[in-house]
């Protein structure tokens, strides 16, 4: 009876040693994946200060059009021109990010 305890408490030992090395893999996968997350949130970032600003160009382009103020097409312009250029880092995977913008999106 004791060989078969014995048997029986090596199995449940080489099966908690299995589990632990599956565990401290899963851990380093999943942190992995987290650096990719965090180096792929600047991008969303990016693309939700394109949103933004492209929204605001068209609200402003429609009262311009209600309005016909000249300096109202250029603050539309500018914020329409931001958000192209937000959206065109983002496809391209450039490095800027207005850290500002981003927390007052956030």
């Amino acid at each position: 009876a004791k060989a078969r305890y014995d048997e029986a408490i090596k199995k449940q030992n080489d099966a908690a040693a299995r589990y632990e090395k599956e565990k401290n893999d899963i851990k380093s996968k999943a942190e992995g994946y987290e650096a990719q997350w965090t180096a792929l949130d600047v991008h969303n970032d990016q693309f939700d200060m394109a949103e933004a600003t492209l929204s605001v160009a068209i609200a402003l382009l429609g009262v311009t059009a209600l309005t016909q103020k000249r300096w109202m097409l250029g603050v539309a312009g500018v914020f329409a021109i931001f958000g192209m250029v937000m959206g065109v880092c983002g496809f391209a995977k450039l490095a800027f990010h207005p850290n500002w913008l981003a927390s007052f999106l956030s």
